[in-house]
């Protein structure tokens, strides 16, 4: 894979990838990329439970993000409630157990938890399972700093979140979300935090994100080449999954057969071409982790896609819709 233009802020500067795997799939795993070596890591397991996978049902994939010198990674706890670790130089803390547990039930989630920092701020937002999205803010240490939470109504979604800003006005925010076929909500930025006047559209909006099309569990948003990708398995008649791998409204390559949701990271962007890690569960082959690197680039201001290779990273995921959270630190 492609080396990113990486400068070493400090001992956790690299590629991660996040997941459910087959040997350990209550507890979330992830892997390293070496890119002196050219090689993945052997997994390391950490000890945070998880929910149990059900199938057919996007429940638990850990997420992760960077944040104020840490890695900070969230996940669905056995009991529903929302749990979490860190890592800094010194390693791993204990879990975090019932965060957000002063917001009371609402901080029950029905999918994976999303962490997202905006405005230097940590945010992590959840489906409830009700039609209801939730968010709190977090500090590093994975306390709640934020009450009472943000709540967006009538979302009809239990499944994963994908938040995109808007690359036009850094006020706003798309949190995009599978319900009927693909919708998004809007939220607002007051000064360094959300507005409590989270409102819903169910529609995309922009020229560089994709309208109208149905998509299988959450999809995955990156910013390179001075736009918006959206990276998302599609759907046949709306419900059933394609196994077809979409960059906003066009099919990539058919060598890229995809299970779940996939996962994207830009590795490198120079204003003409970007280089993009996508991760990604094989459909009904191996079940295991693959790494695609895509190239973009840009002809007459028109994006053009290439699958340059695929990687085997050798982890087998988890069987019930297991889905990757790749994170970058450059």
């Amino acid at each position: 894979m492609r080396k990113a233009n990486l400068e070493r802020k400090d001992a956790l500067t690299g590629l991660y990838v996040f997941f459910q795997s087959a040997d350990f799939p209550t507890s979330p795993s992830y892997i390293v990329y070496d890119s002196v070596m050219m090689n993945w890591s052997d997994p390391i397991t950490l000890n945070m439970q998880l929910y149990d996978q059900v199938d057919g049902a996007y429940n638990s994939d850990p997420r992760a993000i960077y944040y104020d010198g840490k890695i900070c990674i969230f996940g669905r706890a056995p009991d529903n409630s929302i749990s979490g670790m860190t890592l800094d130089q010194g390693g791993w803390s204990d879990p975090v157990a019932n965060i957000g547990s002063g917001v009371g039930q609402n901080n029950q989630t029905s999918s994976a938890v999303t962490p997202y920092v905006w405005n230097n701020n940590l945010y992590i937002l959840w489906p409830l399972g009700d039609g209801s999205i939730y968010c709190v803010q977090c500090n590093s240490s994975l306390d709640v700093v934020s009450s009472p939470p943000w709540r967006a109504t009538d979302c009809r979604t239990a499944f994963g979140l994908d938040v995109v800003p808007d690359l036009s006005d850094g006020q706003f925010a798309d949190v995009r979300y599978n319900g009927r076929g693909m919708a998004s909500g809007i939220m607002t930025a007051g000064g360094p935090m959300f507005s409590r006047q989270w409102k819903h559209n169910g529609n995309f909006t922009g020229n560089s994100q994709p309208a109208g099309r149905d998509l299988i569990l959450n999809s995955s948003t990156v910013n390179c080449l001075g736009r918006t990708f959206t990276f998302y398995q599609g759907a046949i008649d709306g419900v059933a999954p394609s196994g077809t791998l979409y960059v906003n409204d066009t099919a990539l390559d058919g060598s890229i057969d995809i299970r779940t949701a996939p996962s994207a990271v830009v590795l490198d962007d120079d204003g003409t071409t970007a280089y993009v890690a996508v991760f990604y569960v094989e459909s009904y082959k191996s079940f295991n982790l693959k790494a695609a690197r895509l190239v973009i680039t840009l002809s007459n201001g028109n994006p053009t896609y290439k699958v340059a290779f695929i990687q085997d990273t050798g982890v087998s995921m988890a069987y019930d819709c297991a889905s990757p959270c790749g994170l970058i630190i450059s």
